[in-house]
């Protein structure tokens, strides 16, 4: 489980991340925000997401995933890309992500990485929870970013661009699958367990995911509790003030 903490308004407020069917948190906030948690809440959001066990070989890994990404991952070779994992991201190369994305936010009219969003960044990588990926072309030129919030056993996806269904061009799509694949089998080395996609809030990016990277939709709960009657009150103006954070996939 990972768990970061911030105030709000002088009100303890966490956000639990990986949050499994029978932990329990050590601490006892006046509100926390759930993600991905697999225990059933009515209190929370109903989701579907993909889970890939990450304790398969990379053989067999392969095996399950689609003619289309074993084709990419072959001319990747001759593409001379290149993948990497940043582990202990400093504040230049969050805000470096943060400006990259938003520039890619604007042209495909998603919602960018705000301030709130950034501190939750920074503060899951004091925690040793935040990886940053990457892939380049043979001048070095950034082609694609995949970011994460990890906890040693899993690794769920944060934030992307160049979403496969969403990608006119060829090479942006492309680099997508890629680094999806490299960052799959990086975690399977580094021992992690299960690779979550993270948010998929539009189901025609949920299938192709699933039929080209193989895995299993599995349902995960998200949202906000609160456990005053003046916590549920602040919580609201939070909300209506725009600063909850919603992870984009």
């Amino acid at each position: 489980m990972l768990q970061i903490s911030r105030k709000f308004l002088a009100l303890p407020f966490n956000e639990v991340f990986f949050h499994e069917l029978k932990s329990e948190s050590r601490y006892a906030p006046k509100v926390i925000s759930y993600t991905h948690r697999l225990k059933p809440s009515r209190q929370l959001q109903k989701q579907e997401t993909i889970h890939i066990d990450l304790r398969k070989s990379e053989q067999l890994l392969l095996e399950e995933m689609s003619s289309t990404i074993k084709n990419i991952i072959e001319s990747s070779k001759t593409n001379d890309w290149c993948s990497s994992i940043i582990e202990q991201p400093t504040d230049d190369q969050i805000i470096e992500f943060q400006r990259f994305y938003n520039a890619y936010a604007v042209q495909n009219k998603i919602q960018k990485i705000n301030r709130y969003a950034l501190q939750t960044l920074m503060l899951l990588r004091d925690k040793g929870g935040l990886k940053i990926t990457k892939v380049t072309d043979e001048h070095q030129t950034i082609l694609c970013y995949r970011v994460y919030a990890v906890d040693g056993q899993n690794v769920m996806s944060l934030y992307t661009t160049g979403q496969s269904l969403r990608e006119e061009n060829e090479v942006y799509r492309n680099a997508y699958y890629y680094l999806c694949w490299e960052n799959i089998n990086q975690f399977r080395s580094l021992g992690y367990k299960v690779y979550d996609f993270g948010r998929l809030s539009d189901y025609n990016l949920l299938k192709d995911l699933n039929e080209n990277f193989g895995g299993n939709v599995v349902n995960v709960y998200s949202g906000y509790i609160a456990k005053s009657r003046l916590s549920n009150i602040l919580l609201q103006i939070n909300s209506l003030a725009g600063r909850t954070y919603n992870l984009k996939k």
